[in-house]
Order: structure tokens, then C-alpha cells, then sequence
């Protein structure tokens, strides 16, 4: 006669209710941890407009993977020109201008290094907010050469804040350097700089620099007559 082994009754083993029980658990925690993030997301944008938040897929459903704060890029155009990301706390990332040293009929000449230019643009689009470009045009007594060499990489400057979606202010250079009581004189505009980021005042020590010290307070000014824009995280 066989003997039949009866069947585990699922309801009445303890082993198993044990696991049903961790199961529940683990997905009501999921529940309330997604609720936290996204509220959590949500305040962080209320009290910080100038950052983006992003919610979703990462190490949980519904975790907040990466907090950018948005920088207002401050650009002074030109072979020896700057850029230079400022935040709302007064941190300040500054650039010279990407430049080749090359050699035409034995003269040393200057080209803007157009794909340098693109990539450090291109690392920085999702932290820029919008970005303040001074608005040049050929000095008095300029050469054709001169004149084309300075629009053109002008030109290349905003063609690759564009093209990253980017949004631009442009701003001549009397109209900024007015409303910061600064002159035509270059030395002034290191002073300035000095004075409102002493502890950057390294990066325009020498009179050559000048233009790092101009790309930060063109940044300033632009934070200071900040336009309403749509940005890349809108």
C-alpha cells in the first residue's frame, strides 16, 4: 500500500507566512520611498528654482538622481577672450578662449580652436542657464584681416551656444561696464573683479587676463538683468 505524503498547507505554515509577510514590506517601503522622492523633488525645485531635479529610473524607481545647479555663463569674445559659469553662490569656473598657435609664411598666428570651444560648451550646457556674450564689433582703424578674423570667431561663439540650446543674451560692452561704474580701461575691470571675487583674483593677476576678469563680471551682469527664458530643463 502506498503511503501518500500529505500536501503543505500554505495557510497554516509559518515559513511561509513569514515570506509572504517580508513581501509586503519590501513593496509598501517602495510605495512610501517613491512618495518621499518625488515630494522631496518637488520642495527642492520650490526653494531652489535655479536648480533641476530629475526624477525616475536609478538605484530604486522614483530616487532623485542628479540635483544641477544652473550657472549663468558670462562670455568675453575673441582670440583673448574667457568664459567664465558663475552660480548663485559666487562660485566662478573661468576658461581663456581655446586657441591654436599655428605658422603662416613664417609669422605665428592665432586660430580659435573650434572643436576645443564646442566640447567645453557641450560639458557644461546642462548647468548653463543662459548664457550673457558681449556684443563686439571692429574697432576704429582695424585691418580687413583683423576685422574678419574677430567676427568670425564672434560668429563661432554663438553659433555653439545655439546649437546647445542655450539661451542668449547679448549686451554691448558700454551698456555693462556702465552699470558697473567700470571705463574702457581694462585695469579697472580687474579691480572690480578683485573686489567682488577675491578669491579668484588669481585668474587675471596678470594685465594679459584682463578678458578672465571681463568674462566674470559680464556673468555678473548677467546675473544681475537676468531675463526671463526658457532653458534646456523647461
Amino acid at each position: 500500500m502506498d503511503i501518500q505524503t500529505p500536501r503543505r498547507d500554505r495557510r497554516r505554515d509559518p515559513n511561509t507566512r513569514a515570506e509572504e509577510s517580508d513581501q509586503n514590506s519590501q513593496k509598501a517601503w517602495h510605495r512610501n520611498n517613491h512618495k518621499t522622492s518625488v515630494s522631496g523633488a518637488s520642495a527642492l525645485q520650490r526653494s531652489h528654482p535655479e536648480t533641476s531635479v530629475s526624477v525616475g529610473a536609478g538605484r530604486g524607481k522614483g530616487s532623485v538622481r542628479r540635483v544641477v545647479v544652473l550657472k549663468i555663463l558670462g562670455i568675453d569674445p575673441g582670440l583673448s577672450g574667457a568664459l567664465a559659469w558663475l552660480d548663485d553662490s559666487g562660485e566662478l569656473e573661468i576658461h581663456g578662449m581655446p586657441i591654436h598657435q599655428i605658422t603662416v609664411n613664417g609669422k605665428k598666428k592665432r586660430k580659435l580652436d573650434l572643436y576645443q570651444l564646442g566640447v567645453l560648451i557641450d560639458s557644461m550646457a546642462n548647468e548653463t542657464k543662459i548664457a550673457v556674450i558681449e556684443d563686439v564689433s571692429a574697432m576704429p582703424k582695424q585691418g580687413v584681416t583683423s576685422s574678419f578674423n574677430f567676427g568670425f570667431s564672434a560668429g563661432v561663439i554663438q553659433g555653439v551656444v545655439a546649437a546647445n540650446l542655450i539661451p542668449m543674451q547679448l549686451v554691448r560692452p558700454a551698456v555693462w561696464k556702465k552699470s558697473m561704474g567700470l571705463t574702457r580701461d581694462k585695469d579697472s575691470s580687474r579691480q572690480k573683479a578683485s573686489a567682488m571675487y577675491p578669491k579668484f583674483c588669481s585668474h587675471w593677476s596678470l594685465k594679459k587676463d584682463a578678458d578672465k576678469a571681463e568674462a566674470a563680471l559680464i556673468a555678473t551682469y548677467g546675473s544681475n538683468h537676468e531675463p526671463r527664458v526658457s532653458t534646456r530643463h523647461s
